[in-house]
């Protein structure tokens, strides 16, 4: 019998991203009869649950009842199980839209403390002012300009060019296709690693792991802002797509795929500067786990990688000079990494670290392969310097990339051994089969909500968010946009073309890293430049503008309060435990 080829055909691959999202798209219909059961039950949140929980049991019992009317005695508890593993999947995912979907079209730009950054990188492009600027301003951002300039282009094109609601609906998408880089990733994976066998791998319905990859692109734990206006779904994006180019280039050695290893870090660099890890990257599978190894494919890699970043910087420093190295360098890069902070962090994701080593080992006992193991070796490098940078703050979205190439080997593994180990072990007693696949089922279940998977239908905010909203608006009516301060949030500034000095994030970033100059802001305030001021959480030890976790205070929290009147508070959003969504002061100017 004939070995398995190194090139399969690409509609076969087709196929399967077409079934898979195929999955997918059923997902949106059962979300929207979640929104319609939840609506029509406001206030009763028990009662919504087990009136969703009963469609759910109907959704998943279908495709079971199909299956085993056709199959009747010939039914097989493996197949039974990736039966249910895919109607998970499609249950999931509808939780998922219909929770995260009160975010995505939340109108204003504040729900994290990048979104307000993001969105005015779009408006500086648009009206052609410089994305940086003097440090004095505090209206620069400290990532580079990818993800919102590619946010901008693709809402353009699609007619939303000033919608905040749609920028949020692009980067699902970038979450989307992260999602099928992994799945091609998977399927690629599966072939190496049965390259050499008489048999090709069995992966029965295996189109069901690309809705499962799209929940660990946007799961809980480590990806918790794929829906935001951040850098991350970018970002996760072209690390996907890295790792594919690797996995596809492992089982073809296609010297064009070379190509995309040169681009693909400067690329990531220009949209979050941890991603140019891909050139290391890139360079030590080459060296170490290319088979037959080519010291000019290697180098040319290198050459193209590295002379990429380096060119990025280059026209970065031509266009903005040396507000571009202040921002993106000397402001990011003074965060201090916390060793005992990473080391937490690697316990807090220790589903992820599960699922791919024990993925990894899974594939490659039997049978070792350099490029198999290098392929591993690679995800395990990216998670460990995820891991490291993650030290710089308190958050997981560091390790989100790693994450999903986890799951890549969670994939991988759990295929081979539910269609080649499992038959095996469990020999051929019908009792023997049905109670082991039932267990590996239950375990399998239970792991993806480890993993953060699993999103309660429940409405995560109240209408009041949009009271909320409304009222912030209100109070740039009847005064020049640009003498009013808004802390967070650049909507407003948006629909007038008004680009505004003084943002939080700006300072926020710097004062941590005790990088910033803030003399600009203070000389605004004690020249009472503003004619109102919105600001959250004044009266709290965290304020972003003068935390009590910064090193040294700046001053600007005393200059505000010494020239300027908290005439009213805007009441904060209800029964959300949001730093963004909290109480806003507006404060005026002293008579």
């Amino acid at each position: 019998m004939a070995k398995i080829g190194l090139r399969p055909a690409w509609p076969l691959w087709l196929s399967g991203i077409v079934a898979g999202l195929a999955l997918f798209i059923a997902a949106i219909p059962l979300a929207l009869v979640i929104n319609r059961i939840s609506a029509a039950l406001p206030g009763q949140q028990e009662k919504a649950i087990i009136a969703i929980g009963v469609i759910f049991v109907l959704v998943l019992a279908t495709p079971l009842a199909v299956y085993l009317l056709a199959a009747r005695r010939s039914a097989d508890p493996a197949r039974i199980g990736l039966i249910v593993l895919a109607t998970t999947g499609v249950l999931l995912v509808a939780s998922y839209l219909y929770q995260v979907s009160f975010w995505v079209f939340y109108p204003g730009d504040f729900l994290i403390w990048s979104e307000t950054e993001f969105v005015s990188d779009i408006l500086k492009f648009r009206i052609g002012y410089p994305l940086y600027t003097d440090q004095l301003n505090n209206e620069s951002f400290i990532y580079p300009p990818g993800a919102p300039l590619a946010t901008y282009f693709i809402s353009t094109i699609l007619g939303n060019a000033t919608s905040i609601t749609f920028f949020r609906v692009v980067q699902l998408g970038y979450t989307l296709g992260a999602a099928a880089f992994a799945f091609l990733s998977f399927r690629t994976l599966m072939q190496l690693r049965y390259k050499d066998e008489d048999s090709p791998p069995s992966m029965p319905l295996s189109f069901l792991w690309l809705p499962l990859l799209f929940l660990v692109a946007s799961n809980s734990l480590t990806n918790p802002f794929a829906h935001n206006l951040h850098n991350d779904a970018f970002g996760q994006l072209l690390a996907a797509a890295g790792y594919f180019v690797l996995v596809r280039y492992a089982a073809t050695r296609d010297w064009r795929l070379l190509v995309f290893m040169a681009l693909i870090p400067a690329a990531g660099f220009m949209v979050k500067q941890i991603v140019a890890i891909w050139a290391p990257l890139f360079v030590i599978y080459l060296g170490l786990f290319d088979r037959p190894r080519s010291i000019p494919r290697t180098l040319a890699v290198a050459i193209g990688g590295f002379g990429g970043i380096a060119l990025a910087v280059g026209v970065g420093l031509l266009i903005w000079g040396g507000d571009f190295q202040y921002w993106i360098f000397q402001a990011a890069g003074n965060h201090p990494v916390s060793p005992v902070r990473s080391f937490q962090h690697v316990l807090d994701t220790w589903p992820y670290w599960s699922v791919g080593l024990i993925g990894g080992f899974i594939l490659l006992r039997g049978r070792f392969s350099a490029q198999v193991f290098g392929l591993w070796a690679i995800w395990l490098v990216l998670f460990l310097g995820e891991a490291y940078t993650s030290g710089i703050g308190w958050m997981l979205n560091h390790l989100g990339p790693g994450s999903l190439i986890a799951g890549i080997w969670l994939a991988a593994g759990l295929t081979r051994l539910w269609n080649d180990e499992m038959p095996a072990m469990l020999g051929k007693l019908a009792p023997q089969r049905w109670l082991g696949y039932g267990i590996a089922l239950a375990v399998v279940l239970l792991l993806l909500n480890g993993l953060g998977m699993f999103h309660l239908p429940i409405r995560p905010v109240s209408d009041d968010s949009i009271r909320y909203f409304n009222e912030v608006e209100a109070e740039f009516r009847g005064l020049p946009v640009d003498r009013v301060l808004l802390d967070s949030g650049s909507w407003y500034y948006l629909d007038n073309n008004t680009v505004m000095k003084d943002r939080v994030t700006s300072i926020g970033d710097r004062g941590y890293g005790q990088t910033g100059d803030f003399s600009g802001i203070i000389q605004r305030l004690e020249g009472k430049h503003y004619d109102k001021i919105m600001v959250r959480n004044l009266h709290l030890p965290k304020f972003w503008y003068e935390s009590d976790t910064w090193a040294e205070p700046a001053g600007i929290k005393d200059a505000m309060l010494a020239n300027y009147d908290e005439v009213k508070v805007i009441k904060g959003v209800e029964d959300v435990d949001r730093y963004l969504l909290g109480d806003v002061s507006v404060l005026v100017p002293k008579p």
